[in-house]
């Protein structure tokens, strides 16, 4: 399965209008090579350089059909549900590191998965994680770079 971003590079910097500091949109990612067992499509946004060592959720969005090509928080299939990140809100939360903190590494992860998953709006990233074991087809990531300025 082939996820990437035209917008910055694997590991390549994430510009602004990406971020808290920006207009605070996502990204548009370009998807291909669905394996066809695949029933849908979960994504996962998440900080790994965040304070503390605790798991700082951006983006949760799943049931994301399998013959989706290209997405973004804006162009989100209407019935694709997305989860509250760690703002406590629902959708996409960009990048936001305090200052001082250096660079941090936004994991953006696409998985195909064989069901389409029945939870609520509310679910965390480690019960998304849980839910989808076992019923995963492929993974695919791509890595953005940002700091305060």
């Amino acid at each position: 399965m082939k996820f990437y971003s035209n917008d910055f590079n694997d590991y390549g910097t994430l510009d602004t209008k990406f971020t808290a500091d920006g207009v605070n949109v996502s990204p548009e990612f370009m998807i291909s090579d669905v394996p066809s067992d695949a029933k849908s499509l979960v994504l996962t946004m998440h900080d790994l350089d965040s304070p503390g060592g605790k798991m700082w959720t951006h983006w949760l969005a799943w049931n994301i059909p399998v013959d989706t090509v290209s997405i973004s928080s804006e162009t989100l299939p209407s019935v694709a549900i997305q989860g509250v990140n760690s703002f406590k809100n629902i959708g996409y939360g960009g990048p936001d590191p305090t200052s001082g903190t250096g660079e941090h590494r936004y994991v953006f992860s696409l998985y195909a998965v064989d069901k389409n998953l029945e939870i609520t709006e509310q679910c965390t990233r480690s019960s998304l994680l849980a839910l989808m074991a076992g019923h995963t087809c492929a993974q695919s990531m791509w890595v953005g770079i940002y700091s305060k300025q």
